[in-house]
């Protein structure tokens, strides 16, 4: 293929647009999505997002049942503040109200409710995961679909 002069003059141009939209919609995704390390984005994927999917989810979620208006499916809801207290404190258990919830601790709230106690392994995830920040990756409530995909367990 035969290139003409000019296509070798607009290279540069093109290279650094190309650098400058990859740097800007970086910067733009950097402010959207708190910057979590690898090993507490691990620790939320595999300790704490099954259980709320598992546990909370059929009465918690954004899509159709946010029962005491509460929705632990994303970010913003599971550090809302509720009549009880705020959900969770990020590097405060002994305030979040999850963690007084989950130990059965308020004899009116006691969650899950029709489960019985999570057990002491459990709780003890919830804890070292407030007390690491409450890292929490999910920015959005999830669509009806992404919801009925992370409770499905076929």
């Amino acid at each position: 293929m035969l290139r003409t002069r000019a296509y070798f003059l607009t290279r540069p141009a093109r290279r650094l647009a190309t650098i400058l939209n990859v740097a800007f919609f970086s910067f733009a995704l950097q402010a959207d999505t708190p910057d979590i390390p690898p090993d507490h984005l691990e620790f939320f994927e595999s300790q704490i997002r099954p259980v709320l999917a598992e546990k909370c989810y059929s009465c918690h979620n954004s899509v159709n049942a946010a029962e005491a208006d509460l929705a632990l499916d994303h970010r913003d809801g599971i550090r809302s503040e509720t009549e009880h207290g705020t959900v969770v404190i990020p590097g405060d258990t002994a305030n979040s109200l999850l963690m007084k919830v989950i130990r059965h601790q308020l004899d009116d709230l006691e969650m899950p409710e029709d489960a019985g106690k999570l057990d002491a392994p459990t709780i003890a995830s919830f804890e070292a995961w407030i007390r690491m920040g409450a890292p929490d990756p999910r920015d959005s409530p999830p669509s009806e679909q992404q919801l009925r995909q992370a409770t499905s367990w076929e």
